[in-house]
């Protein structure tokens, strides 16, 4: 019995000393300065691995109490700031000294975006405002920027209007906000307001949507369907670039109505299903014409068209300039119904005071070099309803005539003289 005293006794005093030890607290203190040697408050100071944690005052100074002695890690972070990592030693009773000069950074878009009249941090209006770079632009030959964004941006809805080469693409992006006015979003290509059909889509390097009503506010008005920001590629200085781009597609149409053929037409007179014209039946009665023409194809086409782009770029970081020329020769499916356009668009930039001024002049041309544009509307009608049997010119060589109608108005205009 005496014996197991002595060993809990030995215990017991062996225990102590280390209960003491692992309780064993100081405390860090010290101050928060920037790069100028001005104070910050508000800096959160912690150490890292556990939760104790202190934060600045107006003096800049810190403190962190109940700090286990030992060798910790202490971090200084603060918005608009590096964080910075320092190594001290705490004793037990102590009181370790480490004081912090944070160097200023500038401020990532994903930590905070500012909007119309203030800022808000990114998670806060995620969805907002969306970007899609160049390489995640729809691959293949596209019009207008439009038809790259396709698919890419939520709640983005684009549209093709008519098969028009000269339409361009139509844009939704906060639905119908006007019935009389203009649903459709504002456009800036490098700041300044512009439409999709002045650059040119191999010069764009990034496009930022900004949906949100708050996002928008700082635009007013025009910004009430939504904007659209256009960044265009730029020169960072070095090597002077010569950059080609250019495609060369080819359309066709994938279904259309099944057409009454001549065939059908003398079949149909054949058995009696419809009455032939006679001297006394002159009105709802057919005649066969004797040839066999197809007005859907003397109408349509399977169009052609193509797009080149030549790009130079040069200068130094602080002085570049970026310069562009592109053709286009789009064709439409109907003939004569093409578009064709050169499109001129210059940039220039120069900075100065370590990038505190800047200058910046664009310049953009675009001329329309050949469109024919016929009814087509009136022109797809007449071929519905035209005689299968009919020929389209007489044995002169002119537009055929019918019942005071002259095929030329509007078919003849569509086709290729």
């Amino acid at each position: 019995m005496r014996a197991k005293t002595i060993c809990c006794a030995l215990l017991l005093a062996l225990l102590v000393p280390l209960s003491l030890q692992a309780q064993a607290t100081g405390q860090i203190t010290g101050m928060v300065q920037s790069g100028d040697g001005e104070p910050l408050s508000g800096v959160a100071v912690t150490v890292t691995g556990t939760q104790l944690s202190g934060v600045t005052g107006t003096s800049g100074r810190y403190t962190i109490t109940n700090v286990p002695a030992g060798t910790h890690t202490v971090q200084a972070e603060y918005l608009g700031y590096s964080p910075v990592q320092l190594a001290v030693n705490v004793t037990a009773g102590g009181t370790a000294v480490v004081n912090f000069q944070l160097q200023s950074r500038a401020i990532g878009l994903d930590e905070i975006v500012v909007i119309g009249y203030g800022t808000q941090r990114a998670e806060n209006i995620t969805g907002a405002i969306e970007t899609v770079s160049e390489d995640e632009f729809v691959e293949g030959p596209a019009r207008d920027a439009a038809e790259m964004l396709a698919g890419k941006v939520a709640g983005l809805s684009v549209q093709m209007p008519s098969g028009n080469p000269r339409a361009g693409s139509e844009i939704n992006i906060r639905g119908i906000t006007s019935v009389q006015g203009s649903n459709n979003p504002l456009i800036l290509i490098d700041g300044i307001p512009g439409g999709l059909e002045t650059v040119a889509a191999e010069d764009i390097q990034s496009v930022s949507v900004l949906k949100d009503g708050s996002a928008a506010a700082i635009y007013g008005t025009r910004g009430s369907g939504g904007v659209i920001l256009i960044t265009t590629k730029r020169h960072e200085g070095g090597t002077p670039t010569l950059r080609y781009d250019g495609y060369i597609s080819q359309s066709t149409l994938y279904n259309s109505p099944d057409f009454l053929t001549a065939a059908d037409y003398r079949a149909l007179l054949a058995d009696g299903t419809v009455a032939a014209c006679t001297e006394t039946l002159i009105n709802d009665c057919y005649t066969d014409f004797g040839y066999t023409t197809d007005w859907r194809d003397e109408l349509l086409r399977s169009p052609i068209s193509m797009r080149h782009n030549l790009t130079m770029s040069g200068g130094a970081p602080s002085t570049n300039y970026t310069a562009s020329l592109t053709y286009e020769d789009a064709q439409g499916i109907f003939e004569r119904s093409e578009n064709e356009e050169i499109t001129a668009r210059a940039n220039i930039r120069h900075s100065m005071f370590d990038g505190k001024f800047e200058a910046e002049a664009n310049v953009v041309s675009r001329t329309e070099v050949g469109f024919i544009g016929p009814s087509f509307n009136g022109a797809w009608r007449q071929a519905l309803i035209r005689n299968p049997t009919d020929q389209i010119m007489d044995a002169a060589g002119n537009w055929q005539e019918r019942g005071g109608y002259v095929y030329t108005n509007p078919v003849g205009l569509i086709m290729e003289e």
